[in-house]
């Protein structure tokens, strides 16, 4: 177990009392705090050391780590195709329970889960084929449906009303939905959207669906031979429907929001670690890297340095932050990791070092009219104004434009494994393996959930684009526009022969909570 405190401060506490109080200029403290460091470094590598003998995610503590996991997947003879280490470390813990379940609901639903990252709703395609009624058909009751009572027999037009017989005719009279249950009540499903649980059931089954084509109609069509895919291809016997929210990025509900000023409040604070080592001020997301990250958003106008523009005046270094306004740097460097800004502008000149480097980012618009900039997994969703761009990896939906009057504009851009514009003008970059396919994305406003999340719909070339085969942009890091190919690549091996899996994207899903809240 992690001691409560470090280990210097343990051993000042366990010193006699009268010592403790002849320290008064603090040298015996210090003198303990040095002596602790070094046992805090040797507590913490057998901490390690422990960890590395499991694969899986301890609930506190640290996880074994990252290049242990494909030696243990090898032992137990699992296939990783999550490039998410968490993901990858429940491939392995989960190996051997999958595959003695393998070709249940429960096991589809928990590969999907484990490695898309994602809630899953499934539906069995051989339930949405219309069939034709037979005698002697076996009904299960109703009431494992959810519904009260059986449907009496004498009366035609409520026996219709059964869930599980057949028919293929809609009932215009009654709409079909989810609707609110009771946690372990029949034919209850449980689900967490946006980390918000609800409990709910189908209703009306043979009614007409309240929202065609999502995860809560289950009405009956013919069948479908066509190539499966995100929007064709579901009513097959043969077919496993995976109903998912789309990822929420950036951007996800209920989010916390706090001002960025001097003096820093105290709701930032508590969000956001601050810190200062010579000339470089750090501002990194505490939750950022655990299993709870959540981004925290900026509300107002934030401007960073002392308006010289000289930008060896300070360094900033800015990580899992989203900034709903503009942020500015007047002086200085400025470094992001896992950031979205919606507008980002940077003043001052320099010809020979980037002002700004960024990974993982999302990018309303930037404009940098005398600095140069270094771009990497980063999706750009308006223009980039700059006389010298590095890129690799990313995505840009405007034009990249080239500042004039400047010397460093003399220097060509580069792009690499990036996707640009179709128009965009050739004079002044060089680009290598790149390309201007389409992209689709889930939303292409700053500031809306799944905002620069791509669609399956996208392009192959981008969407397998980067250097490593993986997605190109802001979510590289977090597979986000692929979590459906992973899906379905892992559930092949958990399916029997001749099934496929199917993942669709349901925005219905996101309002899931607030349907079954008020029981419609």
């Amino acid at each position: 177990m992690k001691p409560p405190e470090t280990f210097g401060e343990r051993l000042y506490r366990i010193v006699p009392e009268i010592y403790r109080r002849r320290d008064e200029n603090g040298d015996l403290r210090r003198y303990l705090e040095a002596a602790g460091a070094l046992l805090d470094r040797v507590y913490a590598s057998l901490e390690q050391r422990h960890a590395d003998n499991f694969p899986d995610t301890p609930f506190e503590g640290p996880a074994c780590q990252d290049w242990l996991v494909p030696y243990f997947a090898e032992l137990f003879q699992a296939r990783l195709v999550s490039p998410l280490p968490a993901a990858r470390r429940d491939e392995v813990a989960h190996a051997i329970g999958w595959r003695q379940g393998k070709g249940t609901r429960h096991v589809i639903e928990s590969v999907a889960e484990a490695v898309g990252r994602l809630e899953v709703v499934l539906q069995e395609g051989f339930q949405r084929v219309a069939i034709t009624p037979r005698p002697g058909m076996h009904l299960v009751p109703a009431t494992a449906y959810g519904y009260p009572r059986e449907a009496p027999e004498s009366f035609p037009r409520l026996a219709a009303e059964h869930p599980q017989l057949p028919a293929a005719t809609l009932d215009f009279r009654c709409h079909s939905g989810a609707v609110s249950s009771q946690p372990g009540a029949p034919g209850a499903q449980h689900g967490s959207i946006d980390s918000r649980s609800v409990v709910w059931r189908q209703a009306s089954h043979h009614a007409v669906p309240c929202h065609p084509g999502a995860f809560d109609d289950v009405s009956r069509r013919t069948l479908d031979f066509r190539t499966p895919s995100y929007r064709q291809g579901h009513h097959h016997p043969r077919r496993v429907l995976l109903y998912v929210a789309p990822p929420p990025g950036f951007f996800p509900a209920g989010a916390p929001r706090v001002s960025f000023g001097a003096p820093l409040p105290a709701a930032f604070t508590e969000l956001v670690e601050v810190s200062t080592q010579g000339n470089v001020t750090r501002y990194h997301n505490k939750s950022l890297g655990t299993p709870g990250y959540v981004p925290v958003g900026i509300d107002n106008d934030v401007e960073l340095g002392d308006g010289s523009g000289d930008p060896e005046q300070g360094a900033w270094e800015l990580s899992g932050l989203v900034f709903h306004r503009r942020l500015s740097v007047s002086s200085g460097r400025l470094q992001l990791r896992e950031c979205a800004v919606r507008e980002l502008e940077l003043s001052g000149a320099d010809a020979e070092v980037p002002r700004l480097r960024a990974r993982d980012c999302l990018l309303g618009s930037v404009t940098a009219p005398l600095a140069r900039l270094s771009l990497e997994y980063c999706t750009l969703l308006g223009a980039c104004r700059t006389p010298r761009l590095l890129a690799s990896d990313c995505i840009f939906l405007g034009r990249i434009e080239r500042a004039a009057g400047d010397p460093a504009a003399l220097d060509p851009s580069c792009l690499r494994y990036s996707r640009y514009v179709p128009d965009q003008p050739a004079a002044g970059l060089r680009v290598v393996r790149s390309t201007s396919r389409p992209v689709v994305l889930f939303e292409a406003e700053f500031g809306e959930r799944s905002a620069g999340v791509l669609h399956p719909a996208t392009h192959r070339a981008v969407r397998h684009g980067a250097e490593d085969g993986r997605e190109m942009g802001a979510y590289h890091h977090a597979a986000s526009g692929t979590a459906g190919e992973i899906i379905t690549d892992k559930l092949s091996d958990f399916l029997p022969v001749g099934m496929e899996a199917v993942v669709i994207y349901d925005p219905a899903l996101l309002q899931l909570g607030a349907a079954v809240s008020d029981g419609a």
